[in-house]
Parts: C-alpha cells; structure tokens; sequence
C-alpha cells in the first residue's frame, strides 16, 4: 500500500542520524567529527492490512501500515563516514504489530559499541526514521523524484534536503512506500551515510521489481 508523505519546515538543529551515532559521540575525538555532531545535535501479531480508511494520532488521515509486517520482521541499516570515524549497522526490529502501529526494537553496533532504543510508531512514520526524544524529524525540503541504486536494485525515490549552519541532510524516501532508503549528510569535508542494506520484509525487497 503506497503512503505519501508531505514534509513540513524542519526543526533547526537536529537530524536523522543523532541518535544513530549517539554511542559514537563519546568515541569520536577527531575535530571533524565533533565538529559535525556539535552542528547536527538535535539531530496479535501479523495482522493484514484490511485497507479501511482512519484517523492516526494527530488527526492525519492514514490507510494502515504502508508493509505486511509481522512480528519479527526487520530493516537493517549501514552506517559510514568517509574518515572512518564513525561506521556500524542499526537493525530495526518489529513487534506488537497492529493495523496502524508497530514498536521498534534498535539495535546498533558503532565502532564495536552496542546500545538500544526502543519506541513506538504508527502508520504516519517513515519506515526508518528514527525520533528524537520522542519527536520524528522533518525532512525539509522536496528536492524532486529521482532513482536511487540499492542493494534491491534501483528504487524510485522522493529526495528531500536540509541545509542548518552549513550542515546539508539529503533523505531518500521511497516513492511507491514510505521506507528511508538512504540518508546523506554532510559538513564541509566531513560525510556521513546511512542506508539500508538487508530486510526479511519481501514487500520491499519488491517494490519496482
């Protein structure tokens, strides 16, 4: 079931990837990366979808889960920086699966240092945003339409752009279904990116196919 999804003006100052590399920050002590971090700080089960039409939390109107997920389920994520200072993989795991919610068990693995998070979401998120006490980021800017080369092959994308205090944020959220496919950010030499590498969910490893 496809989802659209409207961004609205983004919130200064945070950005997808703090909380991914929250355990990396106390580990990276190159000037670039604090540099960067300092800049984008804000940053039953198996139930199908019947397609019925409701209200989710906050009055959007939504269509259920944009995936047949069960309980079990996951995307997993890499996480790489171009001086090497922050790399890891973020798994995302499903459970307690309804109509319109879901909660995500986090598992990351940076630089050898693991930590979880875990929290709640219904059928208005993004598959693979991940808030920020509690709050989901904005995407800021609609960029265009575009295709993006995946593990699963190219995959039809919206692009979306932040730019706070020289700090850019590209977001590349499927077209067809609302999955972060990728995750681009960037401060003057210093880069860092987030992008989804493995899921047992087939509806995604389908789309475009």
């Amino acid at each position: 079931m496809a989802g659209t999804i409207k961004p609205d003006k983004p919130r200064t100052g945070r950005t997808l990837l703090m909380i991914v590399i929250s355990i990396a920050i106390v580990l990276v002590v190159a000037a670039s990366a604090v540099a960067l971090i300092g800049i984008l700080d804000a940053s039953d089960s198996g139930n199908e979808n019947t397609g019925k039409d409701h209200t989710a939390s906050g009055g959007e109107k939504s269509l259920g889960l944009p995936f047949n997920i069960h309980d079990g389920d996951f995307i997993e994520y890499s996480v790489t920086s171009n001086k090497n200072t922050v790399n890891g993989v973020v798994n995302m795991m499903f459970f307690n699966v309804s109509q319109n919610s879901y909660e995500v068990h986090m598992e990351q693995n940076i630089d050898g240092h693991s930590s979880t998070l875990i929290w709640e979401a219904d059928d208005v998120q993004i598959f693979g945003m991940i808030p920020h006490d509690g709050i989901f980021e904005n995407l800021g800017e609609m960029i265009g339409e575009e295709q993006v080369d995946t593990v699963f092959g190219l995959r039809n994308v919206i692009h979306y752009r932040t730019v706070v205090d020289g700090a850019t944020v590209d977001y590349y959220v499927g077209k067809d279904a609302p999955i972060l496919y990728r995750t681009n950010s960037a401060y003057n030499d210093y880069t860092m990116d987030f992008e989804l590498i493995d899921t047992n969910i087939e509806e995604i490893r389908d789309i475009n196919a």
